[in-house]
């Protein structure tokens, strides 16, 4: 299976812990983003370009 695109956002949407409660969509986009990351964490290789690194890093 090919490599791909991961952006920034699943990475956001997986760790960032809201200040407020979320709304059932967005539960889901959390619960959806959290399962990528575990497949990432599991050895799926994934590409990710250094500008979406870095906003990574600046925001978590």
């Amino acid at each position: 299976m090919p490599s791909r695109f991961v952006d920034a956002s699943v990475f956001v949407h997986a760790y960032l812990k809201p200040r407020r409660e979320l709304r059932p969509q967005e539960v889901a986009i959390k619960k959806r983003a959290r399962a990528i990351v575990t497949r990432i964490s599991k050895g799926e290789q994934v590409l990710l370009s250094t500008v979406h690194f870095a906003e990574i890093a600046n925001l978590l």
